[in-house]
């Protein structure tokens, strides 16, 4: 494996961090708003 290979798979790897994150906050984010919203329709 080239060092370009290798610096390729580690970007990209913390690009899949990155998103996973972000859609895992998005999704605590959107249920909580949800939640509230389903309390004020109640």
């Amino acid at each position: 494996m080239s060092w370009q290979e290798h610096w390729l798979e580690g970007h990209f790897s913390q690009l899949a961090f990155r998103f996973y994150l972000i859609g895992w906050l998005l999704a605590k984010w959107w249920t909580s708003s949800r939640a509230k919203n389903y309390k004020i329709d109640c």
